[in-house]
């Protein structure tokens, strides 16, 4: 859903779903797309959040990144 998009994105479907969250975990696995071609999952939205200043890079590894969301 948020995959591809930023911020935004994950705070529109937080206030959306009534939740509130600290936490991000991006799991750094290939998903299958367009005509079983693999392709990074969710590396656009690992790009926004490293830019943002409202997110901290806490953990990064080879499977996964876990970003703290630190609000406004």
């Amino acid at each position: 859903m948020c995959a591809t998009q930023g911020a935004e994105c994950l705070e529109a479907w937080a206030a959306e779903h009534g939740v509130s969250f600290t936490h991000v975990y991006l799991a750094r696995r290939p998903s299958v797309g367009v005509y079983g071609r693999s392709r990074p999952c969710c590396s656009g939205l690992e790009a926004a959040l490293r830019h943002d200043a409202r997110f901290k890079v806490l953990y990064e590894g080879a499977g996964a990144v876990i970003l703290l969301h630190k609000g406004d």
